[in-house]
C-alpha cells in the first residue's frame, strides 16, 4: 500500500492533527508534532542505605527497573531520565533535581517523577519525605509533602504524573479522584493529551507500607512495573494505572493505594500517557504484541500501516468467574474473527459462533461482543489448580471481500473448541485470504484460564 493511501486513511480516520500525533508516537522527525507532544522526562528516587534511618530492601531494585522500562519499551531517553540512588539522594540534590526540571523541562513536556523510600508522619500529622542524609525525628532534613505539591504546581510541564512508594504518601491526596471509565482508545487519547494533568499515585494512605513484595519489590512496585511491561496498547494513561493498581494492591497487600489530581496546580482533567515504543513487545511475546498489523516487518512500513480498528476490554484484572465484554469500533468494512488464548498457549475460537453468526463489521459502527441483548456471556475462569493466570483475547480484522463472504468461518474455527497454538495458525495461513489489523488484548485472572460462554 502506498504511503499516499495510507496518509489519507488516517486523514479520514482521525484528522489532520491525530495523524500528526500518530507520526510523533511512531518515531517520524516531525518538528511540528514535537512541538505538540514534547519530550518525556523523568525523576526516580530509590534509597535502600540510609545513614541514620533504617535499610530498606527494594527501593533500589524497584526503580531501577523502572528506569530500564521506560527506556526499553516506553521511548524516555537516558538523558532525561534524573536518577537518584542511596547517597546520590540527598535533600539538596533532591530539590537541586527538581530545579533542572524546572529550567529545561518545557511546556509541552511529560514529567513522571519516582520516589520510593521511607516516610515520615510528624506529630502534626504532615507528612514528608525522607532523603538519604536525614537524621531521625529532625523534621528539618525532611521534604514535607506539601513543598513537593507546591515545586509540582510551578513545573512548566503539561503533564506531571507523580508515583510515591513510602509509608505516609497519602499525605499528598486531600481529595480521593472519582472512578471513570478510562478508554484506551484513539479517541480518549486525542481529547486528553493536550489537556494539562497533574496526577498522583500513593502506596496507600496515612499508614505504614510494605517494602517486601514480590521478586524483589515492594508490593506496590511488583505490580506498578508488572502493568507496565504487560500492557499491550499503544499508550496507558495514568487514570487507568492508577485505577488498578488501587484494586490489585489492595487485594493482595494491608494497604490501600491512593490517586487524585493536585489541586491549585493548573490541571485540566488531561491524562499523562505512557506511550510504546513501535518496536517494543511484552514481556511475554507469545501472548502479546504491538496492536498495529504485524503483517509489516521492517519498522518504517509497520509505522505508517492504517489503524483499522480499536479495540478495548472492560476490564485487565478479572476475579475468576466474571464476565468479559469486548468493544470494537472499526474504521473500515470487515470480516471479524475473536478468539482467547489462554495461560498454556491454547486457542479457543469464541466469535462467530451459533449465537451470533454475522461477522461483518461496518465502518464507524461500534460492535460489542457479546452485546447486551443477547442471553448469554463470556465467562472468564483459572484453570484448576492455579490462583492467578494471564491470557489474552486475540482480534482479527480481515478485509470485505467475495472471498472473506463466503468462508465458513464456524467451519475453519469451531466455536469452543480447545486446540494448539500452531494448529490456529496453520489455520490462519490456509485462509483465502490475509488479516489486515490485529488486537491482542491481555489480562489476568486472579483467585479461583479460560474462557467459558454461559446463560444469563
Amino acid at each position: 500500500m502506498s504511503h499516499s493511501i495510507v496518509m489519507k486513511k488516517l486523514l479520514s480516520m482521525f484528522g489532520v492533527f491525530v495523524f500528526l500525533l500518530t507520526n510523533s508516537v511512531y518515531g517520524f522527525d516531525d518538528s511540528m508534532t514535537k512541538r505538540m507532544v514534547g519530550d518525556y522526562w523523568a525523576l526516580l528516587i530509590g534509597i535502600n542505605e540510609y545513614q541514620s534511618w533504617p535499610a530498606l530492601r527494594t527501593p533500589v531494585s524497584d526503580v531501577n527497573k523502572l528506569g530500564k522500562l521506560l527506556t526499553e519499551k516506553y521511548g524516555f531517553e537516558e538523558k532525561r531520565i534524573i536518577k537518584l540512588i542511596d547517597q546520590q539522594a540527598t535533600g539538596s540534590a533532591i530539590i537541586n533535581a527538581f530545579s533542572r526540571l524546572r529550567k529545561q523541562v518545557r511546556k509541552n513536556d511529560s514529567v513522571l517523577i519516582y520516589y520510593a523510600g521511607h516516610g515520615y508522619l510528624d506529630e502534626f500529622e504532615a507528612a514528608f519525605w525522607t532523603p538519604v542524609n536525614a537524621k531521625k525525628e529532625d523534621v528539618f532534613g525532611l521534604i514535607a509533602t506539601d513543598r513537593i505539591n507546591r515545586i509540582l504546581a510551578k513545573l512548566p510541564a503539561r503533564h506531571i504524573f507523580l508515583v510515591s512508594d513510602s509509608c505516609y504518601s497519602g499525605g499528598f491526596v486531600n481529595v480521593r479522584s472519582l472512578q471513570r471509565k478510562s478508554l484506551m482508545d484513539d479517541k480518549y487519547f486525542v481529547e486528553n493529551v493536550l489537556r494539562n494533568s497533574r496526577q498522583i499515585l500513593t502506596s496507600g494512605g496515612i499508614e505504614v507500607v510494605a517494602d517486601d513484595g514480590k521478586e524483589g519489590h515492594s508490593i506496590f512496585a511488583y505490580h506498578f512495573l508488572r502493568e507496565l511491561a504487560m500492557n499491550p496498547n499503544d499508550y496507558l494513561s495514568a487514570s487507568a494505572l492508577s485505577e488498578h493498581m488501587e484494586r490489585v494492591v489492595t487485594r493482595n497487600a494491608q494497604q490501600e493505594p491512593r490517586w487524585a489530581r493536585l489541586a491549585n496546580a493548573n490541571d485540566e482533567d488531561g491524562e499523562f500517557f505512557f506511550i510504546r515504543n513501535v518496536t517494543t513487545s511484552s514481556i511475554k511475546p507469545d501472548i502479546t504484541s504491538h496492536s498495529i498489523s504485524t503483517n509489516f516487518k521492517d519498522k518504517s512500513r509497520l509505522a505508517i500501516s492504517p489503524e483499522l480498528m480499536a479495540v478495548s476490554l472492560n476490564k485487565t484484572v478479572f476475579f475468576s468467574g466474571e464476565k468479559a465484554v469486548i468493544d470494537i469500533v472499526p474504521q473500515e468494512d470487515l470480516y471479524l474473527l475473536v478468539v482467547n488464548k489462554t495461560s498454556q498457549g491454547k486457542i479457543i475460537a469464541l466469535f462467530p459462533n451459533k449465537q451470533m453468526t454475522n461477522n461483518e463489521l461496518i465502518a464507524g459502527k461500534p460492535f460489542r461482543f457479546p452485546r447486551e441483548r443477547d442471553d448469554y456471556y463470556l465467562a472468564v475462569e483459572n484453570v484448576f489448580g492455579q490462583s492467578e493466570s494471564e491470557e489474552a483475547f486475540l482480534v482479527y480484522g480481515f478485509p470485505k471481500t467475495q472471498t472473506s463472504k463466503y468462508i465458513n468461518w464456524q467451519h475453519v474455527f469451531v466455536p469452543n473448541q480447545v486446540i494448539d497454538a500452531q494448529s490456529f495458525e496453520s489455520k490462519l495461513s490456509e485462509l483465502p485470504v490475509k488479516w489486515t489489523d490485529k488486537k491482542i488484548v491481555t489480562y489476568s485472572i486472579v483467585d479461583s484460564g479460560s474462557v467459558a460462554i454461559g446463560s444469563r
